[in-house]
């Protein structure tokens, strides 16, 4: 039989004013996912990092089943998203993971349609993902296709044995993601959008976060201490960290006035060119 176990990984930190929506948003259609699938296990993991607003308080109001929500606490000092995401995984019991940022929420029939797609026990699921107000959707059919559609974690369920460790810096998604889908052989796609990602949240780190300008020495970290030295991913992967990069990083038009950007880069195009040629000493 199919094992339906589904874990959410849920960290969050002074999240009182999102909580709320990102919880209604799973418990008001599980009851429905769980009639269509009685085979199926939910459960939330709510990662504590370190509140004083009175999160995990606005959690246990919205989700009183001790049985549907866990909630873990890290410490008083938080750890950080990606850390904070690591203690979760600890803590799951389920077969496969999803991550969840506290200021997103889940869509509509979601949950049904990945309880669906676990038929087939693959390795990973795309979940379409809308960040505005027309809903758009993807159909990759490779996996470097779908590794270069989103790399936002959120955007896949995960098979507990894909999982990978996120780094304590910004960016946690990129290098974690391509680990976990370099142990992928089979995925499905969910057509439909699932995820709602919240671009208009003014505290999102997309909004506020000036990738290299603040931490350069973390994100050449990035890619030649766990990418480069590890020799740990296909060439196609690091291609699509390095893109993607790029894209964070505001290449174009950013890249003209800034020195430093300037010769992160030139370091980096150095190292990945020697790696895809096969001339990489350690």
């Amino acid at each position: 039989m199919t094992d339906k176990h589904l874990s959410l990984i849920l960290p969050c930190k002074d999240e009182a004013l999102n909580i709320k929506k990102c919880l209604e948003s799973i418990v008001q259609q599980w009851p429905e996912a769980q009639a269509a699938h009685p085979d199926a296990k939910l459960e939330i993991v709510l990662v504590d990092d370190g509140s004083h607003d009175g999160t995990a308080e606005i959690a246990r109001r919205v989700v009183p089943d001790e049985g549907l929500l866990k909630i873990v606490r890290t410490a008083d000092n938080p750890i950080g998203l990606g850390p904070a995401r690591n203690f979760g995984f600890k803590h799951i019991t389920g077969s496969y993971y999803w991550c969840i940022d506290a200021d997103d929420w889940i869509l509509p029939n979601a949950l049904d349609s990945i309880f669906e797609k676990m038929q087939t026990e693959p390795d990973c699921i795309y979940v379409n993902v809308q960040s505005g107000k027309e809903p758009k959707s993807v159909h990759p059919q490779n996996l470097f296709q779908l590794a270069c559609t989103e790399v936002g974690v959120w955007a896949k369920v995960f098979k507990r044995h894909c999982w990978a460790d996120f780094p304590d810096y910004i960016p946690e998604d990129v290098t974690p993601h391509f680990l976990m889908l370099d142990k992928v052989q089979r995925f499905e796609v969910v057509d439909q959008p699932c995820y709602f990602y919240n671009r208009e949240n003014p505290s999102a780190i997309s909004r506020t976060f000036d990738y290299l300008a603040a931490h350069p020495s973390n994100m050449l970290q990035l890619i030649t201490d766990e990418v480069l030295e590890k020799r740990a991913l296909k060439p196609e992967w690091l291609s699509g960290i390095v893109k993607n990069l790029g894209d964070m990083i505001g290449l174009k038009s950013k890249l003209r006035n800034n020195m430093v950007k300037m010769a992160w880069w030139r370091k980096l195009t150095t190292e990945y060119r020697n790696y895809m040629c096969g001339i990489f000493v350690h």
